[in-house]
């Protein structure tokens, strides 16, 4: 249930990643060997999605099959693909089952 999911998130997983953050950083803190490395690996993730965002904007194709899926599933929406011709407009049924929507008044 939604109550007992969220009962578990608050008494057993915050504080269990309290802990855990706690006990990461006292140990990043101390004088180790390799402590540039381990401050670096724990630091990396951020800086990874970040990168990743970035690239996002600075790229001319983007993955977007999970969203068009979900424009099309919700909603009449085409979408063009890159391998035909600009000005021909696709709309797939993802679920092979659904409303009567047309797309086609989207095209202009």
């Amino acid at each position: 249930t939604a109550m007992g999911n969220t009962l578990w998130f608050v008494v057993v997983q915050v504080p269990l990643m309290c802990v855990v953050a706690l006990a990461t950083a006292l140990v990043v803190n101390k004088n180790i060997v390799g402590r540039g490395f381990w401050r670096a690996m724990f630091f990396y993730p951020v800086m990874i999605s970040a990168l990743i965002y970035f690239d996002g904007y600075r790229s001319a194709r983007l993955p977007a099959n999970l969203l068009q899926a979900q424009r099309d599933y919700f909603g009449a929406h085409t979408y063009e693909r890159v391998d035909k011709s600009r000005g021909e407009f696709f709309h797939t049924n993802w679920t092979g089952h659904g409303g009567t929507t047309s797309s086609t008044t989207y095209n202009r």
